[in-house]
């Protein structure tokens, strides 16, 4: 990915599946912008949820 990355934080108690991530998810390739959109799938403890967001953030720092 070099382009922008719109990235999709879920609740705690929720997931990449959730109805809004789903709609935001369809919005971006209504306009041609799928690849564009990432949601990934948060722990549930903050620390590890934090430690995956580093992670992304270091692999695409002209990304996100």
């Amino acid at each position: 990915m070099t382009g922008p990355l719109i990235l999709y934080l879920h609740g705690f108690n929720s997931s990449p599946a959730s109805f809004k991530a789903q709609a935001l998810y369809a919005r971006l390739a209504a306009l041609g912008r799928a690849q564009e959109f990432a949601a990934p799938v948060l722990p549930p403890a903050p620390a590890a949820a934090a430690a995956l967001l580093e992670k992304l953030a270091r692999e695409h720092p002209q990304a996100v």
